[in-house]
């Protein structure tokens, strides 16, 4: 099941991560990568992860996410593209699950 404002906060946070510290301002006049800190306070990412520029964000549990734009590859194997970081933010577990069937019928 999808969830709507899961995938709000993957695109925004997507956004935060693409455009470093500028963005593009919205109509409110907020910035894509003030949005996505919003969202990523508001849901507790930063409860797991360490996130750079976000306040609180100190997490030891989840990998970091400093410089997760210049990763070549996410979630063990995957190519980071927009497409794959939002998929993996949406539903971590499908995408580590999929990994690791692709990973392991690999090396059989």
């Amino acid at each position: 099941m999808r969830r709507p404002v899961a995938s709000v906060a993957a695109a925004s946070l997507l956004a935060a991560v693409a455009t470093g510290c500028g963005g593009h301002r919205t109509s409110s006049g907020t910035n894509d990568a003030d949005m996505g800190k919003q969202l990523v306070t508001a849901f507790g990412c930063g409860g797991c992860h360490e996130i750079a520029g976000v306040a609180r964000a100190d997490g030891q549990v989840g990998p970091s996410l400093h410089d997760l734009r210049q990763r070549r590859v996410i979630a063990g194997s995957l190519p980071n593209t927009p497409e794959n970081v939002a998929r993996w933010i949406d539903d971590p577990k499908a995408v580590e699950l999929c990994v690791n069937v692709e990973v392991h019928i690999i090396q059989l």
